[in-house]
């Protein structure tokens, strides 16, 4: 936060790290290096963990193994952090359904691991080692920011871009932001006091259908790439919300196109 009060948050989710897409990351990256942020929250499933689903898998997926896995999100948020290290932002990463698959297997599979402090997210990725160091917040928990905006990667899936937003509004009650659905959308609502919004935030995973991760899961996946930037101009509880689709790799802010 600045001496003004002024906060700008960039919230980016699902990268499904090792299937990100590292053309949209760079631009995103870029964006993050002219905007320098005063957080970062990584709103849940940065990691996919393939090895460790419940669902059958596609023997293609399965190469990118947990330590493969945990060394790219490891390189990522070093660069990030050498990106901005002048005035280093605060970062958060949000727990997702897939970074849940490890306490899944663990309890599941080896329930007698399960209070061994490094078989933890934030051990198992040395959250704690970075110069900044990155707060972990557990699966579904969230981030509410001034009592007025909550961050959360999400449960809830519907099937068009948008009704998800509308549906977490509904569960929350609270202007927000969530991932979890690959889709990008936002939903408006005026009450009596105020107008809130929910925004669904899109996806930095690979999203061609030639991929085979992404044929895994659709022929052609209802997805959209982007993120989301979520900015309070002074110290009070105010708030703008911008979203920024990504198409081919390329998007716009200020006049500029990154990508």
């Amino acid at each position: 936060m600045t001496k003004d009060g002024s906060k700008r948050i960039v919230i980016l989710s699902d990268l499904q790290q090792p299937f990100v897409d590292n053309a949209s990351l760079a631009a995103v990256e870029n964006f993050l290096s002219v905007v320098r942020p005063d957080e970062i929250v990584y709103n849940g499933d940065i990691v996919d963990f393939p090895t460790l689903s419940d669902h059958i898998q596609d023997p293609l997926l399965t190469t990118a193994g947990v330590q493969n896995t945990i060394d790219a999100v490891g390189e990522m948020f070093s660069r990030h952090q050498k990106l901005l290290k002048n005035n280093l932002p605060v970062f958060v990463w949000h727990g997702g359904n897939h970074e849940d698959r490890f306490r899944r297997r663990l309890w599941s599979r080896a329930p007698e691991f399960a209070g061994i402090k490094d078989f933890t997210i934030p051990s198992l990725f040395h959250l704690d080692k970075h110069s900044a160091p990155i707060r972990y917040v557990n699966y579904d928990e969230g981030t509410l920011y001034r009592d007025v905006f909550l961050v959360v990667h999400g449960t809830i899936v519907t099937q068009d871009s948008a009704s998800t937003a509308k549906a977490m509004f509904r569960k929350y009650h609270i202007s927000g932001c969530s991932g979890h659905t690959h889709r990008l959308g936002t939903y408006y609502k005026r009450t009596y006091r105020e107008t809130c919004v929910w925004a669904e935030n899109g996806c930095l995973c690979d999203i061609n259908p030639r991929a085979a991760w992404s044929k895994h899961w659709a022929r052609f996946p209802d997805w959209q790439q982007g993120f989301s930037m979520l900015t309070f101009p002074g110290p009070g509880k105010r708030f703008f919300l911008e979203q920024f689709p990504i198409v081919n790799h390329k998007f716009v802010y200020g006049g500029k196109v990154y990508g």
